[in-house]
Order: C-alpha cells, then sequence, then structure tokens
C-alpha cells in the first residue's frame, strides 16, 4: 500500500455514502414490517434536520432496537438484497432487486438510511466482501462517516493553516507597515536634518560674509579719513609696516594760516579748502603713491623709488599747484592759499643703521618746520650721508644744524632754509 492520502480517502466515503443510500433505498420496504413488528406497532416518527431532509426517523430508544442476533439476521436478510456492490446468493442481479423495490417512497428510504447510519451493514469493496472489524461495531461508525469524520478533519486542519497563513500574513504586513513608517520616518528626520544643517550653513555663511563686510566697512572707517576720504594715519602707519619697497621719499605738507582761514570764513570754508588740497594731490601723485591726511591741515605723500633731485622738482610742482590756483568759495569769492612742504628720504643711513619709517616721517616734519621758519610757501629735504651709529634720531632733530654742517645730513631746498631751531 501507498502512504496516506487523505484526498483518496474522502473520494471513497463519498461512493460509500452514495452505496449506502442505495442500499437503504433497496431495504426499507422489507425492513419496515420487522422493525414495527419489534417495535410493536409504536414506531415514533420523528423529524430530521440530516442532510436528506427525510420525515421520519429510527427510535431513539435503545431498547426498541433488537437484541444481536435479530440483528444479525435483519442484516443476513437484507444484505442479499441492498447491497449495491454484491451479487444475490441465487444468481439474481442487482437490477432485477431494483426493479422489485422500485415502488418504495422517498420517505421510506431516507428513513432506512437514517436507521441503518446507527446500525451499519456490511459492505464490499472492489477488493472482495470486507466485514466491519469490531472497533467499528463497538464505535457505531460506518465508513461513511469515517470518511465524513476525515473529511471534517482535512477541513480543520486547512482551515487551521489558513488561519496560520492569514495570521502570518497579517503580521507580515503590519511589519512592512511599521516598517513603511520607520522608512518614511527616517526619510523625514533625514530631511529635517539635511534642512536644518542646510540653514545653519546657511546662516553661518550669511554671518561669516555679513562679519567679513562689517570688518571691511569698520577697518575702512579705522584707516580713512572721513572728510577727504584719504587715508588717516592709522591706516598709512598699516601700510608702511607692509611696505615692501626699499627706497621711498615721505613728504609732509601744511597749509600755511590754515587757522585764520577757519577764524575768518569758518570751518566749512575750511573743509572745502582741506578736500582741494587733497584732490590736488592726488592729481600730482603717481599711482601707487601714498596720500593721506595726517592730521588737521596736515598732509603725508609717499612716493617710492625716487631720487632727491625728482623729490625736490615734485615739491616744487606742488607749492606750485597750491599758490597758482585760487580756491573758489560757495559765495563766489577766490581764495589764494600756499603751503610748506618738508620731506626725507628712506631709508635714512645705510650701513648698520636701524632707523625705521617712523623715524623718516620724524625728520621729513623737521624739514617741514625748518620750511614754515623760513617764510612759508616753499619746500625742504633732508638725506642722511654717514651718520655715527651711537647717534640717535632725536639727537639729530635736535641739533640737526649741527648735523649738516658735520656732514651726517645733506639739506635741500629752494631758498636759504633756517635749520636753527
Amino acid at each position: 500500500m501507498g502512504p496516506f492520502q487523505p484526498g483518496c480517502c474522502i473520494r471513497r466515503g463519498r461512493k460509500l455514502f452514495i452505496a449506502v443510500a442505495i442500499v437503504a433505498a433497496l431495504a426499507l420496504p422489507c425492513c419496515l414490517p420487522v422493525l414495527a413488528q419489534i417495535d410493536g406497532g409504536k414506531t415514533e416518527e420523528q423529524p430530521l434536520g440530516g442532510v436528506h431532509g427525510g420525515i421520519s426517523a429510527a427510535p431513539k430508544d435503545v431498547s426498541a432496537i433488537p437484541e444481536k442476533g435479530t440483528q444479525l439476521k435483519l442484516r443476513e436478510h437484507y444484505q442479499d438484497r441492498s447491497d449495491p456492490l454484491a451479487t444475490r446468493h441465487d444468481g439474481s442481479s442487482r437490477q432485477s432487486s431494483r426493479r422489485r423495490d422500485s415502488h418504495l417512497s422517498q420517505a421510506t428510504m431516507d428513513d432506512y438510511s437514517q436507521w441503518l447510519r446507527q446500525n451499519p451493514l456490511p459492505f464490499q469493496t472492489g477488493e472482495g466482501s470486507k466485514q466491519p472489524n469490531s472497533d467499528q461495531t463497538r464505535s457505531g461508525r460506518s465508513p461513511l462517516e469515517a470518511g465524513e469524520r476525515l473529511m471534517e478533519q482535512e477541513n480543520t486542519r486547512l482551515q487551521n493553516e489558513y488561519v496560520t497563513a492569514q495570521t502570518k500574513n497579517n503580521l507580515l504586513a503590519t511589519q512592512l507597515q511599521i516598517k513603511d513608517v520607520q522608512v518614511h520616518q527616517s526619510a523625514k528626520s533625514r530631511k529635517l536634518i539635511i534642512a536644518a544643517l542646510s540653514f545653519v550653513v546657511a546662516l553661518s555663511v550669511g554671518v561669516s560674509l555679513y562679519q567679513r563686510r562689517m570688518r571691511r566697512q569698520l577697518l575702512f572707517i579705522s584707516t580713512t579719513d572721513s572728510l577727504t576720504g584719504l587715508l588717516n594715519r592709522r591706516g598709512t602707519t598699516q601700510l608702511f609696516t607692509k611696505a615692501e619697497k626699499s627706497s621711498a621719499t615721505v613728504f609732509m605738507l601744511d597749509v600755511d594760516r590754515f587757522k585764520s582761514i577757519n577764524d575768518h570764513f569758518g570751518h566749512a570754508v575750511g573743509d572745502s579748502v582741506l578736500k582741494e588740497i587733497a584732490t590736488r594731490m592726488k592729481k600730482l601723485s603717481r599711482q601707487g603713491d601714498i596720500v593721506a591726511r595726517w592730521g588737521g591741515e596736515e598732509f603725508l605723500l609717499c612716493a617710492w623709488d625716487m631720487t632727491p633731485e625728482e623729490a625736490g622738482d615734485f615739491s616744487h610742482r606742488l607749492c606750485m599747484a597750491i599758490a597758482t590756483e585760487p580756491f573758489l568759495l560757495k559765495e563766489g569769492s577766490m581764495l589764494q592759499l600756499t603751503v610748506s612742504i618738508g620731506f626725507a628720504l628712506y631709508p635714512l643711513f645705510s650701513g648698520n643703521w636701524t632707523a625705521q619709517w617712523h623715524d623718516t616721517i620724524y625728520l621729513a616734519d623737521r624739514a617741514l618746520y625748518a620750511a614754515k621758519q623760513s617764510g612759508r610757501n616753499c619746500w625742504a629735504g633732508l638725506k642722511g650721508e654717514d651718520a655715527p651709529t651711537d647717534c640717535s634720531i632725536q639727537y639729530l632733530y635736535d641739533n640737526i644744524d649741527i648735523a649738516i654742517e658735520r656732514g651726517w645730513m645733506h639739506s635741500m631746498s629752494e631758498k636759504d632754509i633756517e635749520w636753527i631751531t
């Protein structure tokens, strides 16, 4: 025999059910008189709610069922007539038995079928006739009921498998939903983080650019004169410290009698005069030269790579540019002005001297002072020759006439200059 197959048992159970129904239909007419005699003619009919919907059923009282010997005789009596799978003992065919019992009603057949389920008859298979075993007889189960039970068990197993699969599917769907929610939340979190980082980066860049712009503005304000637009002393000093040129000439320019202009015409006219002087100085300067307002009515101009002769010529042209062209005031009147200029060459001395930019500016201011003492509207310059290393800049400033006399310094001017303090 092959392995156990539930589907095969179900199909066999169906065949057995059909066979039992046919047996019941053939054996019922002969069984009714015997049943009536056993029951004393008082058979109680009860409606059935089974599959066939019969109108009567076998007695429910156990005492109404015949004894074991009677049941065996009844089964042997009807077996030869009602078994659809076997032939009769007298050699007659199953078809003649069906024609003889064709007058039985459907209700009678259902009635006997119900009783037959409670009292199973012997059955035959294709391999031969078999008697139900003692376990089946004691339990009262027919092969049909066994098939139906197998069908119910199979259906129950399939239903359990379906419920299990459905539960797994629901669990998997829930997990997928949770995963989708997590992925969505993760994507949303990533977007929020990226947006926050982008905002922080943009804000940082914006703040950095704003701070850089503010620093530039503050640097411009701190290094630029607000009246003339030229560099102030702070800006000029910073440029000198960063200068890479090896030689330069520093000019100091001062407006002659500027205080009288403020006292007579007012500070507004004095401011306009300062603006015009700054404009003329920028026109005369070369590209790359430094033009600054040093303070008050004093201006500074630093010209790179200029010889002493070129420095004197430039000073003369600058004095003429201010003196020969009068200043136009707001009321239409003209104002004549002059300036005094002093300059010094950088570096002051060669050799082991360690003079810095501020030392050159200091001596240029001393030359300016000498030009003002000599009558104004003129220029004077100083150039270092060969001074001893133990001689300080302050000594040279205070005793410039001695330094010129001893040859430590060389003076230049367009007229006689009084260097004595």
